[in-house]
């Protein structure tokens, strides 16, 4: 079955679509809260015929729980989240202790969490968090060969990217990551919720902003069951 990697907040998909090129093997989907980047991505996808990316338009917290089956992810990557810098919108951040618990979930037994950010107050903080549920692996630079639009902007500019590769429970990951962590990836088998449907609701549906691709619809049958 195919191996499915999920970046939470792809932005304007410049990593998704690189890693995809990478595992061609792999279904590479990308989870993005803005419209537009998804539908920007969509198009590339359609036009460039590239059937291992799945772009899908949702709030995280809500869409992740409902796509998933429990130990279905090969590897989370979570590319500088915004650090929602006012006191009063910390409760904003993507990854806190509860939606932590799910992700770990969603992660197959020899799974992967790669997190970076140029933000090193919010580094530390989300560190702190993913060391608390994983596993940590020596890691210097990016392992997996493709990079975000702001990781690009962050050697452009020359500033510092802080980042950590956390493994769940299984030995294997020890092997597979060097002391650069150069190798990240593993099998997995099909990862598709099979309780979806119960759990699809007509804001979900408009959260998923499936219609512009077919392939994508046939990815999540049980929430958009017609694949033409």
């Amino acid at each position: 079955m195919t191996p499915i990697e999920l970046e939470i907040g792809m932005g304007r998909a410049h990593f998704l679509f690189e890693r995809a090129s990478i595992v061609p093997t792999h279904q590479v989907v990308g989870i993005e809260y803005k419209e537009r980047w998804v539908k920007q991505a969509l198009r590339k996808q359609q036009r460039e015929q590239i059937y291992n990316v799945t772009p899908i338009h949702g709030d995280a917290w809500e869409v992740v729980p409902q796509l998933f089956a429990p130990e279905s992810l090969s590897l989370i990557i979570l590319n500088f989240p915004d650090p929602w810098w006012k006191k009063r919108h910390h409760k904003r951040r993507v990854l806190n202790e509860n939606f932590l618990e799910i992700l770990v979930s969603l992660l197959k037994p020899d799974g992967q969490f790669f997190f970076q950010s140029d933000v090193l107050e919010l580094f530390e903080i989300y560190s702190k968090l993913l060391e608390s549920k994983l596993k940590k692996l020596p890691c210097e630079e990016n392992p997996l060969g493709a990079k975000s639009h702001r990781e690009k902007k962050c050697e452009e500019f020359e500033k510092p990217v802080y980042r950590i590769l956390l493994f769940k429970n299984n030995p294997l990951n020890q092997r597979l990551a060097s002391s650069s962590c150069s190798s990240v990836g593993g099998n997995l088998s099909s990862g598709i919720s099979s309780d979806t449907t119960s759990k699809s609701s007509s804001k979900s549906n408009k959260w998923l902003s499936l219609a512009l691709s077919s392939s994508v619809k046939c990815l999540v049958a049980s929430l958009a069951p017609t694949c033409a």
